[in-house]
């Protein structure tokens, strides 16, 4: 159950406790983090927890669109780790796509011959030759 609001466009000067000053209004915080910026250009963000679920939609919903020291906030669910990794992954596909460039003339991969038996033999090893190891006294 996800209670995160994820939180932009606030001054970059404004102060986590006043942040929080203005969410408790809704409900019992768990946290709020502001991260550090990556960059000087970097635009701040916050993530804003709520106890009760009800409390973060009450909070989306109130102070959406507000405006904190002339900046109008936005807010909206935060994204789980599990949703980042798949929206990263259809970008990475997306480009993947778009990127590359495919020659008219692509041929087929040949499937290689089966080497063993997988029923009753392993795969051959390999093995490496290695220089001995240095002595340490």
């Amino acid at each position: 159950m996800n209670n995160t609001l994820f939180v932009s466009g606030f001054n970059i000067k404004t102060r986590a406790k006043n942040l929080a000053y203005e969410f408790e209004r809704y409900g019992r915080l768990v946290r709020l983090d502001i991260p550090a910026p990556k960059n000087h250009n970097a635009k701040p963000y916050a993530f804003v927890e709520f106890e009760e679920k009800r409390d973060a939609e009450d909070a989306i919903q109130e102070m959406n669109g507000r405006t904190i020291d002339g900046h109008t906030l936005y807010i909206q669910w935060a994204r789980t780790p599990l949703e980042n990794r798949r929206i990263a992954y259809q970008r990475q596909q997306q480009n993947n796509k778009n990127n590359r460039s495919r020659s008219p003339y692509r041929r087929e991969r040949s499937s290689s011959p089966q080497r063993y038996n997988n029923e009753t033999a392993l795969p051959p090893r390999r093995f490496r030759s290695r220089s001995p190891s240095p002595v340490h006294y």
